[in-house]
């Protein structure tokens, strides 16, 4: 009976460790401005550096779609609860497979988002904030002509996040997290945006740490 008891112990032990485990993984971060921790609020801006993309499958055709600039505006606020405008992408274009064509802009809807720490990683995740639908794109003239709803959420990775810089980058990527899909389809993101300040705090390094 003492050998089972202490197994139990034993398992819930571990159990609390994972779990402990588990919250410091996906714990809360937070931003810094000039060396001290943010307060307040305060607005920001991000420009796509370099062209974007979206691929997926569909109907067992590979689909690239890939725009070659965006630009979006937020605030930052000190509970970590960021707002971010709709993004306005341009010079999109279906890049696979040939034929097919969409719209040469694509507004996405309003966002809300937080940072992510997981180790020494912090990422910033964006979902919209109302519904579930980043936007909706179309695609006509091929054989996955369709109108198709992107949702899910995206997660860019914070570049060198400890590091203080006027201008900071955020990656979304294959491996940044972001569980988006494209109608039903899974779908991957790749842009790389670079984020700056544009209020009182305009001009002043910033970074993005643990809190």
């Amino acid at each position: 009976m003492l050998r089972k008891r202490l197994t139990l112990v034993a398992v819930l032990a571990v159990c609390l460790l994972n779990a402990v485990s588990a919250a410091s993984a996906m714990a809360a971060g937070q931003w810094y401005i000039n060396g001290s921790k943010f307060t307040g609020k305060e607005s920001a801006e991000g420009n796509q550096s370099g062209s974007a993309s979206v691929e997926m499958t569909i109907s067992g055709i590979k689909t690239k779609i890939t725009c070659t600039s965006a630009s979006a505006t937020g605030e930052l606020k000190e509970s970590n609860k960021d707002a971010n405008k709709a993004s306005t992408l341009t010079g999109c274009k279906v890049a696979e497979p040939s034929g097919c064509k969409t719209t040469e802009t694509i507004k996405t809807a309003e966002t809300k988002s937080e940072l992510e720490v997981e180790g020494e990683k912090v990422f910033d995740k964006f979902v919209p904030t109302s519904g579930e639908t980043f936007a909706t794109v179309s695609i006509e003239g091929c054989a996955i002509e369709g109108t198709y709803k992107a949702t899910g959420s995206s997660r860019c990775e914070v570049q060198n996040p400890n590091t203080e810089a006027v201008e900071k980058e955020c990656v979304f990527s294959a491996s940044s997290g972001s569980k988006l899909k494209f109608g039903s389809n899974p779908a991957t993101w790749i842009e790389k945006i670079i984020l700056f300040l544009t209020g009182t705090n305009k001009g002043k390094p910033w970074s993005a740490k643990t809190s």
